[in-house]
């Protein structure tokens, strides 16, 4: 085999070692852009072991020329692709923070709703307040560490709840969310997660509100 053709396969099998990283990383843009750097240092001793020796000058400036205009447009589609991945990405975000906040909202409102009714519909309500209503709605669902199960688990799993009752007539569900976007970056939400979503809902004897935190 010639000596440029050792060249070429050496080339190809470079590239592909760099984009096989993305499998290793389990990053695809590890492998993208180990592959673009590759590719620039071979065509520097590309242009160093053979195109240097083309001749004529014209041939060989020509070649030049054209290896330049390949790099100009991959680096042109690389930085696209960047910017595009980028912004699929916050609008996919944005997207997920809406659904989890309406899943979120649909949850404690669904529960806190079921207690008010129970707290003002029931029998026995002299010996009745809201907080006990609500131990008796949510049973096994509010645990002793204050987590309450959602309803529906399977809806989105990165979504906690904590139920507080600060006294008998009032109780909160705090929501949070280690997935979900959040209005403040640097808002560190009940689950520890910084940046991301939290709300809470607020049962009393008049009603119900549901008020994002972040």
């Amino acid at each position: 085999m010639k000596k440029e053709n050792y060249v070429l396969v050496a080339g190809l099998f470079g590239v592909a070692a760099a984009t096989s990283l993305s499998l290793l990383f389990s990053n695809i843009w590890i492998g993208i852009f180990s592959a673009v750097i590759v590719s620039i240092v071979y065509l520097f001793f590309l242009d160093k072991w053979m195109i240097q020796k083309l001749q004529p000058s014209g041939t060989r400036k020509t070649v030049r020329y054209l290896i330049g205009f390949l790099v100009v447009l991959q680096l042109y589609a690389l930085g696209y692709h960047v910017i595009s991945s980028s912004r699929q990405y916050d609008n996919l975000m944005t997207i997920r923070t809406t659904i989890e906040n309406s899943i979120a909202q649909l949850e404690t409102e669904q529960t806190l709703i079921e207690a008010l009714r129970h707290y003002h519909h029931e029998a026995d309500k002299e010996n009745r307040t809201v907080a006990s209503s609500f131990i008796e709605v949510t049973g096994d669902r509010f645990l002793e560490d204050t987590t309450l199960l959602p309803i529906t688990p399977a809806n989105s799993p990165a979504l906690s709840y904590t139920a507080e009752i600060p006294n008998p007539d009032s109780v909160f569900i705090t929501v949070t969310s280690d997935v979900a976007w959040g209005t403040n970056t640097e808002f560190v939400n009940l689950g520890s997660e910084i940046g991301k979503y939290q709300a809470k809902a607020i049962l009393t004897a008049k009603g119900v509100s549901y008020e994002r935190e972040n």
